[in-house]
């Protein structure tokens, strides 16, 4: 049997958390801010959140979606993670689990799209977790696509956020 060939994601630099028992790795280009939930002010709207992250400046609410609901895992909440989506530069958050550590990838490979029946184009490779001692209680993880994590239902709700913030005004 052949290896399947590395994947072009290996060794990017990633931040890796927890979504329930998967290990996920988040390329780290793409991450704005990591909140924990508990500081964070979330509001339910349509099946998603919207994250008020106010600062020193206003700025719109930003739409957010647990990433344990998308997938189909059962995952206890405990950190935001707010990434700009590939293409659109759109921020959204994600709810995930523990963050637990940031660090290069290991070699990564392909993931046949028959394995994850949920998002199956959320998920760009899998990789061995045996050489991350934060995460050695965990056999492998996976890399998201975060250009396939959100669908036509979510995407479509973007732009409600937009004018939420302007009917606040």
């Amino acid at each position: 049997m052949t290896a399947l060939p590395e994947h072009p994601v290996s060794h990017r630099l990633a931040l890796f958390a927890l979504c329930g028992d998967l290990v996920v790795a988040i390329d780290v280009m793409s991450i704005r801010e990591i909140r924990p939930v508990e500081d964070t002010a979330a509001r339910p709207a349509d099946g998603a959140w919207l994250l008020d992250l106010d600062g020193e400046r206003p700025r719109a609410p930003v739409p957010g979606w647990d990433l344990g609901d998308l997938l189909g895992i059962e995952a206890a909440p405990s950190a935001w993670a707010i990434v700009e989506l590939p293409g659109s530069g759109q921020l959204v958050g994600l709810r995930l689990g523990r963050c637990v550590t940031v660090q290069s990838l290991p070699v990564c490979r392909a993931i046949p799209r028959g394995i994850f029946t949920n998002r199956a184009h959320a998920i760009a490779a899998g990789f061995s977790t045996a050489e991350i001692p934060e995460l050695s209680a965990h056999v492998s993880g996976v890399v998201l696509d975060l250009a396939g994590v959100l669908g036509d239902d979510e995407l479509g709700a973007v732009p409600s956020v937009a004018e939420e913030r302007e009917a606040a005004l």
